[in-house]
């Protein structure tokens, strides 16, 4: 176990996007949610700095990446398979099912339960229609899939966690090769409507894996960061940390499991378990997950800090702002606690 003197050299930087919205069409005031002592408290006696506005900025800037070219397919694909996809292209080419809403098509990814049987079967099909072109798409687990290209894409894509719930039109590839991704996407939406796996989960009531969702685009470029360890059990994530160098683990169970591991030096944590309810607006979900972590997470990491056995938390809600706590800034009375939904965006 570390010395009284190591823990006073840990820094947590606790990125748990979705955590201050937004939350389109919604009055954060209707929210109804209950007291946040911890939460409300840190956040009043933070010093409040700008920070990333979403999840993949804050990935870049934790990873030296380019913010606008994070490659994020080549780095799930690492940490998922431990290599890096060959020549040509990489994509991220998750299965979704799209659904017709009058003038619109929204895009869903949850609570698919996309079976190894019917992943493979998909993807069987899939290549077996582009032979031809030489395009392979590989089924890495039964909901994380790839398209391996091999010629130039000519395209920039939009990551599957902004078009959940979405229309998918302004969505859809942009660039020079828009027009021809875009007619591969509608074939490809015929084509998994056809097969037999489809045809079964919708004779089940099960919605149809009728498209995929292409994003993550981009090379490896060399990267740097000054964290030690990434907690995390996104493969993004890991993925980071595997190209990085840097320890990566799995999320801690809570910050007592975390505290009696943890040694000194800059730790990163990803809590990213707001990001599915705000996308699908299933607000019970998000309330109920915000007073989870206030339970699980935020009470002893307050507390923790308090003490003496954490030096500094830097809390990253991925929403422009960043929220530095330090021990002494407990003594900051007249920063009255205030309501969450007082910083919280619309």
């Amino acid at each position: 176990m570390p010395s009284s003197r190591g823990w006073k050299t840990i820094e947590l930087s606790l990125c748990v996007p979705g955590l201050l919205g937004p939350l389109p069409g919604v009055d954060p005031t209707d929210l109804d949610l209950p007291a946040l002592p911890a939460l409300c408290r840190l956040l009043a006696r933070a010093d409040r700095g700008r920070g990333p506005r979403e999840l993949f900025e804050a990935l870049a800037d934790l990873g030296g990446y380019p913010r606008a070219a994070l490659p994020a397919a080549r780095l799930r694909y690492l940490a998922e398979t431990g290599g890096m996809g060959g020549p040509g292209d990489l994509l991220c080419a998750d299965p979704v099912h799209l659904r017709a809403d009058q003038d619109r098509v929204l895009l869903f990814d949850a609570d698919l339960n996309v079976t190894a049987g019917e992943a493979h079967a998909l993807c069987e099909a899939f290549n077996a229609f582009e032979a031809d072109s030489g395009m392979r798409l590989e089924c890495v687990t039964p909901e994380h899939w790839y398209l391996h290209v091999p010629g130039g894409i000519d395209i920039e894509t939009t990551p599957l966690q902004h078009a959940r719930g979405r229309d998918i039109d302004p969505l859809l590839p942009r660039g020079p090769g828009r027009v021809r991704w875009h007619a591969l996407l509608n074939e490809w939406q015929m084509l998994l409507f056809q097969q037999p796996a489809n045809q079964q989960r919708q004779q089940a009531g099960r919605p149809m894996i009728n498209g995929v969702w292409l994003w993550g685009e981009g090379e490896l470029v060399d990267g740097h960061t000054e964290v030690k360890t990434l907690w995390a059990d996104d493969p993004l994530v890991q993925g980071m940390g595997r190209h990085l160098s840097v320890n990566s683990r799995q999320l801690p169970a809570d910050p007592a499991h975390w505290l009696a591991s943890v040694g000194p030096g800059h730790h990163w944590i990803h809590l990213p378990g707001l990001l599915l309810p705000l996308a699908y607006l299933d607000l019970e979900h998000w309330r109920q997950s915000v007073m989870e972590l206030e339970t699980a997470w935020f009470q002893p990491l307050f507390a923790a800090v308090n003490s003496g056995r954490v030096n500094r938390v830097n809390l990253l809600p991925c929403n422009g702002s960043v929220f530095h706590y330090r021990r002494r800034y407990r003594w900051r009375f007249w920063r009255r606690a205030r309501p969450l939904t007082t910083y919280m965006q619309s």
